[in-house]
């Protein structure tokens, strides 16, 4: 008579292993997404204490000079692309890459890096 061995992970230790790890990972994913939810409390819509709306107003237009000056220094740089796909694999693709930048009234200003020529296939970027 010949004996068949049970498959390793059908093994005792195993399901031992898998009824203590099943609650655990269930305590994990259920419960403490809810009570991070419950710290958060209701919104205090009271009036702040100590300080008037005109006063915190006051505050922030005495700044605006200050936040000009640091929006005028402000820059960053934008990479798209997109890409045409034959089933799985990339076809063609649409790259650009520009900084922008902001002039003295506010307006944003791109100055395009780097733009290869566009390989797409049935689309086209205007």
């Amino acid at each position: 008579m010949r004996f068949r061995s049970r498959p390793a992970f059908l093994t005792l230790p195993w399901l031992s292993l898998f009824s203590v790890l099943l609650p655990l990972i269930m305590l994990v994913v259920v419960v403490a997404p809810r009570a991070a939810r419950a710290q958060e409390g209701a919104l205090d819509k009271s009036e702040p204490k100590g300080i008037t709306v005109d006063q915190i107003v006051k505050r922030f237009s005495a700044k605006e000079k200050e936040f000009k000056e640091a929006r005028d220094q402000y820059t960053y740089r934008q990479d798209v692309k997109v890409m045409t796909l034959d089933g799985d694999t990339p076809d063609g693709s649409y790259q650009q890459v520009f900084d922008v930048t902001f002039d003295d009234k506010g307006r944003k200003i791109k100055n395009v890096v780097f733009a290869p020529q566009p390989t797409l296939q049935r689309i086209q970027m205007t």
